[in-house]
């Protein structure tokens, strides 16, 4: 009975910990949808250990036996929930102005529904739920987490935030792992009937425990305004550069980057600008991130570029000049790139642009002001 006790501690400590963290992504943040998505994703947590009461009763005494009755259907779809929740998250957060692939939307959609409605509707009661059932959405569940890694390795270097890329390697050794781990083992790995089943769930409340001990010491550090776009104050610190320094940094870099067409050269690095600019890296992150307020290196860049490919694409003179040329001109190295980055930016295709240059001078405009009106609110 001692070690259930122990058992049934963890998990009162996992669960407080992700009301913790759920709650105050929801109070302190209630606009920004990254933290709304790790608050529906702690609730998630909550609804899975507690469903593991019920899941794992034949292994747990019969005093801290649970039967949630029918509410166990919701709460295994909210479990159930959790690695495309997850993979959601991680675009927000790193794939900034991107658009969500819609291919991924209609798999997690078909995920959900071979949780519980299709299975309810195709299976007759009382008869034994095929394999198939527990395969697919298993199969899908880890391709949701492992897209979801992918975008948090995918431009590591161009994120000008120091939090967010530490974050980056929280998330692929922790999360990750765990749902990578609890998904291939206890869905499909090991026999739900066989003890090890339960004490890699024990395992998986435990390492739930621990990560929201962590978490909660990174969001009482102020971390999370970093983390999710929020603006604060930064009280002075050592690492401050000093005013002189910064506008010194600030001449040199508009000189180069924006005189010299610096974001033209293909293939352009975080560190081989700062290489070009006889600047220490961690300085042109900070000055990029705090003095111009990018979060991403690469959106700088497209900024740019798209900025004077729209000039060369609304020049009556250059009407016939091919839209690959101007791709090559401004810093792509092919059209594929160019094109989706320009749809990104603009909306519309680089040609749907041209054919109808007038209807958007004011994004051009716009555009064209942005790098200069950033240098000087700085």
């Amino acid at each position: 009975m001692q070690p259930h006790l122990v058992i049934f501690a963890v998990e009162i400590m996992a669960i407080t910990g992700s009301l913790i963290v759920g709650t105050r992504m929801l109070l302190w943040h209630p606009n920004n949808f990254s933290a709304r998505l790790l608050a529906f994703i702690c609730f998630n947590s909550v609804c899975a250990i507690l469903l593991s009461r019920q899941d794992y009763g034949i292994w747990i005494p019969e005093a801290l036996q649970v039967d949630y009755g029918g509410f166990a259907v919701f709460m295994n779809i909210a479990r159930n929930l959790t690695a495309g929740l997850f993979m959601i998250f991680c675009h927000s957060l790193f794939q900034e102005q991107k658009i969500f692939p819609r291919w991924l939307l209609v798999l997690y959609a078909f995920q959900v529904l071979m949780e519980e409605p299709i299975p309810w509707l195709l299976v007759p009661s009382g008869a034994e739920e095929p394999f198939i059932y527990e395969l697919i959405p298993s199969l899908l569940q880890l391709l949701f987490v492992g897209v979801a890694l992918w975008w948090t390795v995918r431009n590591w270097e161009a994120d000008m935030v120091e939090t967010r890329r530490r974050l980056r390697w929280f998330i692929l050794i922790t999360v990750g792992l765990q749902i990578v781990l609890i998904v291939a083992l206890s869905r499909l790995v090991i026999p739900a009937g066989e003890i090890s089943n339960f004490y890699t769930n024990v395992a998986s409340n435990g390492l739930i425990a621990m990560l929201n001990f962590f978490v909660i010491l990174a969001l009482y550090g102020a971390y999370e305004s970093d983390i999710f776009g929020v603006t604060r104050a930064s009280a002075p610190n050592s690492e401050t550069v000093p005013r002189s320094y910064a506008e010194a940094d600030i001449a040199r870099f508009s000189d180069s980057f924006y005189g010299k067409h610096l974001y033209r050269e293909p293939g352009l690095t975080i560190a081989s600008l700062a290489g070009k600019l006889s600047m220490p890296e961690y300085r042109l992150r900070k000055l990029i991130h705090e003095q111009l307020g990018y979060r991403n290196f690469n959106a700088l860049l497209h900024e740019h570029r798209i900025k004077e490919a729209c000039e060369q694409l609304a020049d009556p003179e250059k009407a016939k000049l091919p839209i690959l040329t101007i791709a090559l001109s401004v810093g792509y190295q092919s059209i594929n790139p160019f094109n989706r980055a320009f749809k990104e930016q603009m909306g519309v295709t680089p040609s749907a642009f041209r054919s109808a240059p007038t209807e958007r001078g004011e994004d051009i405009q716009d555009l064209d002001t942005l790098g200069g009106q950033k240098l000087t609110e700085s």
